[in-house]
């Protein structure tokens, strides 16, 4: 007896759809921390003229940040608690699409604790706090004789430390992930990146207005002069622009993702060189002789397979072990991995070898001539890893045995 989903299979089946979502949520996460600094940018310029009139009557510059911290903790408190009711609903829908039809018929639950709901909410106020954190600091500095005669506007340079910072962060995103890929190193990249575009952005929008203007000024009128000249230090319009491109640049991620997922789906049915694929419990040799007497067909390959295989000493399984005849089994299936595939099989039917798709390797970080041993009802039994192959079968997590 066991249970029908094991938490081992449910995180296997479920993490095409959390790991989207963890990534999306550092998207979400840095494009609302950003639209919260840039809000409180403004809140506390509008609130410059009221702060100069609480510090001339004796407040502190702690007090009045104090104030302004307070208020920014009161959006952060309503974000989350409308997060919350949102994000039940979401998870609903999610669950609802997710769920197998097989398991439908027992109807959609969705699970959620009181602490889930506070930890929501104080990410949302301590996200809020760190965002509005500088603007508010900038305020508390400005003197009290620059406020009330209305002296604290500053300029900042296009080109300077902010735009160094930026054009090192763009790079590290591009190479890191490249270098290392995993991951941690393509969250690290996305956080990195949109950071150092918004770092950029400045510098950026300088050169476009720059060129723009020189461009246009052969048209009649002073437009463009005009319009080039409300752009350039225009700080609305940086923000503007930096929101912009971090949301096409999300965009382009998930097409990216998407893309790369289509292609790698459509190299694994291509590897398939079959039509049909029946699959039920307790098949044997007589089933695939009445297969045989099917009006159209010319061949069948009978598999035995085990589904969530644990792997010894570590956390980690695989989805799907078939076992293989070296024989028949490349009239099915074209093999593409790092060796010479007539090999492999003879391997396979010599020994007690594996071959593992590239995903699998590198979730379990294992090499060629590694032993890894698998968790069988029969019990422990050791594998020498002969090659790999390239599948997206199984969400990656595949593996082929004699």
């Amino acid at each position: 007896m066991r249970e029908s989903v094991s938490a081992r299979e449910a995180r296997e089946w479920t993490r095409e759809i959390t790991v989207p979502l963890q990534i999306m949520l550092v998207l979400v996460l840095l494009t609302a921390g950003f639209i919260k600094h840039t809000a409180f940018q403004v809140i506390t310029t509008e609130r410059l003229p009221v702060i100069g009139t609480f510090r001339s009557i004796g407040a502190t510059r702690r007090l009045t940040s104090v104030v302004l911290f307070l208020e920014s903790a009161l959006y952060g408190c309503a974000g989350g608690v409308a997060g919350c009711v949102l994000g039940i609903g979401a998870l609903y829908v999610i669950t609802r699409w997710s769920t197998p039809a097989w398991l439908a018929e027992d109807g959609t639950r969705i699970e959620f604790t009181a602490v889930q709901l506070a930890s929501t909410v104080l990410v949302a106020v301590g996200l809020a706090l760190a965002s509005s954190a500088i603007p508010i600091a900038r305020a508390s500095r400005i003197p009290i004789k620059a406020l009330i005669l209305g002296e604290h506007q500053s300029r900042q340079r296009p080109i300077g430390p902010r735009s160094v910072v930026g054009a090192v962060l763009v790079v590290l995103a591009l190479v890191v992930p490249a270098l290392a890929p995993s991951l941690l190193t393509a969250v690290a990249g996305i956080v990195a990146g949109v950071v150092g575009i918004v770092r950029l952005t400045p510098l950026i929008l300088t050169g476009a207005v720059a060129a723009l203007s020189r461009a246009t000024r052969l048209l009649p009128g002073a437009v463009s002069d005009v319009a080039a000249t409300n752009l350039r230090g225009n700080q609305h319009a940086h923000n503007s622009v930096a929101l912009l491109a971090i949301g096409i640049g999300s965009m382009l991620m998930i097409n990216t993702i998407s893309g790369s997922v289509m292609d790698g789906l459509t190299r694994t049915h291509r590897d398939m060189r079959y039509d049909v694929e029946l699959w039920t419990w307790y098949m044997n040799r007589a089933t695939v002789r009445r297969a045989h007497t099917v009006d159209g067909v010319s061949g069948v390959l009978g598999l035995y397979g085990l589904s969530s295989v644990p792997v010894a000493d570590s956390a980690e399984d695989i989805a799907m072990i078939h076992g293989v005849r070296a024989d028949r089994f490349p009239e099915f299936w074209r093999l593409r991995g790092s060796d010479d595939a007539e090999r492999l099989y003879a391997q396979l039917d010599a020994e007690r070898t594996i071959i593992l798709s590239y995903a699998t390797q590198k979730r379990l970080g294992v090499s060629v001539e590694d032993t890894i041993t698998l968790e069988l009802a029969r019990g422990r039994r050791d594998y020498r890893v002969i090659g790999f192959f390239h599948s997206m079968w199984w969400d990656g997590g595949y593996a082929l045995i004699g």
